[in-house]
């Protein structure tokens, strides 16, 4: 239990450094290739130490080269590029829907089970997104008549 929480808190680091560092590449470098490569590099040593077993299978390739090009770099590639089309409040509010949305997906198509825990977690992050997302209007129109018109 006590790795498993240091792993999550390593995989939030690691997400909220390449998220902050995406400001300072230079122009035209996408935040995500600078993620997965910078990933690979650091995985690889460690993945080779524990004995990865590397396929020459094509069709065992091709699968890894889709799932690392399709549903990982490219699902980030897009989910950035709609970032920057935000507010920075919406952005952190769709950014706490992702484990919510992945711990659904899970659930209705892989036949995950939720502990109770697991399942009242979701439920307080759902409330404290809806939360936000009503305050902000109020937050906004706040703002609107506390600037000076002229």
């Amino acid at each position: 239990m006590l790795l498993g929480a240091l792993l999550a808190c390593g995989s939030a680091l690691g997400y909220a450094v390449v998220t902050l560092a995406g400001g300072d590449l230079p122009a035209g470098v996408p935040v995500t290739v600078v993620g997965f490569v910078g990933g690979a590099l650091l995985l690889t040593p460690v993945a080779l130490a524990a004995g990865l077993d590397l396929t020459a299978d094509p069709v065992g390739l091709a699968t890894l080269l889709y799932l690392g090009a399709v549903p990982s770099a490219a699902a980030y590639a897009l989910f950035f590029r709609g970032l920057q089309t935000v507010p920075g409040a919406v952005a952190g509010i769709v950014t706490l829907l992702e484990p919510v949305t992945a711990t659904v997906l899970a659930t209705a198509f892989l036949g995950e089970r939720l502990p109770l825990g697991a399942l009242a977690g979701g439920v307080l992050v759902l409330a404290a997104v809806a939360g936000l997302y009503l305050r902000r209007p109020a937050v906004a129109e706040r703002e609107a008549v506390a600037e000076p018109h002229g």
